[in-house]
Parts: structure tokens; C-alpha cells; sequence
């Protein structure tokens, strides 16, 4: 019978289980060794059955704990812990999680499990990151664009100067600054235009030794004053099908990576940056290694992620991202490995020219 106006509705209960299922958070439960021992339906969608292995394995695709886990912290002081963390679900997709980390004891009060529950916060951090991302890419811009037009103006100023006392040798020197500066422009806007996704990658054959030979030439003077050697193992040609520019863009933001690795690194001496080029059966390989400061397994995990940018860095923060966004777009692939103190190598896989073109 429908209730009379003015009468309570009796309260339907839900069962826990349900609950437990239906609530649109990952929930897991873990042990003392981090074993997850119970997960929700959304949990396992996205993640996979957890079968009692780590949570680190099932969550981040890891073989080692992570540096920061609320969960242990939980079961070292028996309250609630928080934080925000980066996992990958059954695709490989990167997804924000806001993790807070909860008790559950036993009749003594002794804590038994933790229950783990991640919010996924992927869409409000990506807009959060663009808008932060605007801001920096302004002021970033702002500082670029004010350098790159004063090297100009010397650029010019050397010119006139050179043609006023006719003196050949002055007039090159200035135009090679004015030459330099305007490829910073297109570096520059390059860089943008892949970040805005508004680029159409012009295929063609593109011969990746000429290409590395061009970008070293135009590190030489920074690699010179920073003190940074460089060592090259370059075979005579290595032909891929490719976006020259695109590919160009690539070795600058890894170059320039390298570079900073090792001017941020203030703990030794003798830096060097290693540049190697060598074919496979269908792939060219191409490592950029450095000696500099190296990363730490969270950051190794977040480095070609558009949420990522290091405290070190001073730029755009564009760089890896766009790597990674070019190396995907010509079918290949990029790896890191990195220790902390100790050095950082990229290792590029590019098919090699031949067939269609990249789609």
C-alpha cells in the first residue's frame, strides 16, 4: 500500500555487499604484506582480478613498493592516510587516483587490513593541468620570446655594424645569431603546435645520422661551456620513414633533457652525454644516456605523462611529453631507465624507412 500524505516512508536497506560494489570508487582491502585480499566489482573492471598479489603490481604495473604508500603508513599508526597517486589500468592507461587509506581492526583494536579506496580524478587533474599549463606556457613563453627577440637584436646590430665598416666576417657572425635565433623561433612554435595537436606530420625519408649530426652541432657551444662531453656512435646513414621536423623536435627535447640532467647534477664532475645509433632487423635503435642527476622510481613513472614536470626543470615542460607523442606517432617506442645519482638513457625504437607511411 502507498503511504498516506504526512507518513514516514519506511527505509529500504541496502545490503553491504551491494554497497561495497556499487560504489563508484577502486576499493581494495589489503594485509600486513600488501597482499590485496578482497577488491569491489569497479576495482577488478579496471584492474583486473587481484588474486592476492601486491598491490604495487596490480595497481602500477611494478615489481618493488612504493616510496609513498598510505597504506603502510595506516598500519604503522592505525589512522587514516591519504595521497595521490598515479596507476595503470588493464589498457596501460595512466589514471590519477586521490587514495585515502583506511583501518580496519579486530575486537583488540589491533589493526588487521587496511581497506584502500581511490577516487579516479583523471579528467579533474587533466583540467587543472591545462589551465596550470597555460599559465606556465605564457610566462614560459613570455621569458622565451623576450631572449630569442634580444639575440635578434644583437643578431642585427652585429650586421649593421658589419656592413657600416664593410667588414665580411662581422656580417656573418651577425647573421649566424639572427639565423639561430629564428630556428629557436620554430622550435618553439613547433613545440606549441604539437602540444595543441593542431600539426600534420609530413611523411617522408628521413636519415636519422644527419639529423642527430644537426642537433649536436647546434649543442656544441652549450655542451662546451656547461663542460659536458659528448660521445656519438653513429652508423654512416640510418634511414627511417618519417616527419623530419617532427623527428628534429624529438632529438632537440632529448638533447636538451641530457643537458639540463647533467647541469642540475652538482655532486660530480666529468659529465658526458652518449649518443648511439644502430640498426636492428626492422627498427632503428637510438639511445641518448646521460651521467646527470638521474630520476627516482615515481618520477621514471610519470615522465611521459602530461601531468609530470620536474621541479628541476625550467620550461614549458613540453618536452618528453611531446618525445613520446612523436615516437608514438611513427609507430615506435621509447623506454627510460633512470637511478638517482646516477644517470638517465632513453631508448628509442623507429621503424626503418620502407612501406606506408605512418598512419
Amino acid at each position: 500500500m502507498p503511504n498516506e500524505p504526512g507518513q514516514l516512508r519506511a527505509p529500504t536497506i541496502v545490503p553491504r555487499e551491494l554497497l561495497f560494489n556499487e560504489v563508484p570508487c577502486y576499493i581494495s582491502v589489503q594485509d600486513r604484506d600488501f597482499h590485496i585480499i578482497q577488491a569491489n566489482r569497479r576495482f577488478i573492471e579496471a584492474f583486473g582480478e587481484p588474486e592476492g598479489d601486491f598491490c604495487w603490481k596490480v595497481y602500477k604495473k611494478r615489481n618493488d613498493p612504493c616510496l609513498v604508500c598510505p597504506v603502510a603508513r595506516t598500519f604503522e599508526d592505525g589512522t587514516v592516510h591519504s595521497s595521490e597517486e598515479f596507476v595503470s589500468n588493464l589498457k596501460g592507461e595512466p589514471i590519477c587516483t586521490l587514495v585515502q587509506a583506511s583501518p580496519i581492526a579486530d575486537e583488540s583494536g589491533t589493526v588487521v587490513a587496511v581497506m584502500e579506496v581511490s577516487t579516479d580524478i583523471t579528467e579533474i587533474r587533466r583540467l587543472q593541468s591545462k589551465l596550470t599549463s597555460v599559465g606556465e606556457l605564457v610566462t614560459g613563453l613570455a621569458h622565451t620570446v623576450k631572449g630569442i627577440v634580444m639575440g635578434l637584436d644583437g643578431g642585427m646590430y652585429v650586421v649593421d655594424s658589419g656592413f657600416r665598416h664593410k667588414k665580411d666576417e662581422v656580417v656573418q657572425k651577425g647573421w649566424d645569431m639572427v639565423h639561430r635565433n629564428v630556428e629557436r623561433v620554430s622550435h618553439l612554435v613547433l613545440d606549441i603546435l604539437y602540444y595543441a595537436k593542431d600539426r600534420e606530420p609530413e611523411w617522408g625519408t628521413v636519415d636519422l645520422v644527419k639529423l642527430c649530426d644537426e642537433i649536436c652541432d647546434l649543442y656544441e657551444k652549450k655542451l662546451s661551456d656547461s663542460e659536458v662531453l659528448l660521445v656519438k656512435s653513429l652508423p654512416v646513414t640510418a634511414l627511417i620513414k618519417g616527419d623530419a621536423r617532427a623527428l628534429h623536435s624529438l632529438f632537440l627535447n632529448l638533447m636538451e633533457n641530457a643537458l639540463d640532467a647533467c647541469k642540475w647534477d652538482k655532486n660530480k664532475a666529468g659529465h658526458r652525454i652518449e649518443v648511439t645509433i644502430r640498426p636492428e632487423e626492422v627498427a632503428m635503435l637510438v639511445t641518448v644516456a646521460d651521467n646527470g642527476v638521474g630520476m627516482d622510481a615515481e618520477s621514471r613513472s610519470k615522465v611521459f605523462t602530461p601531468f609530470f614536470s620536474s621541479k628541476k626543470a625550467s620550461g614549458t615542460g613540453l618536452g618528453l611529453l611531446i618525445a613520446h607523442k612523436v615516437v608514438q606517432e611513427h609507430r615506435g617506442t621509447i623506454e627510460v631507465a633512470s637511478e638517482e645519482g646516477a644517470g638517465t638513457v632513453f631508448t628509442l625504437r623507429l621503424p626503418m624507412a620502407g612501406g606506408e607511411a605512418p598512419g
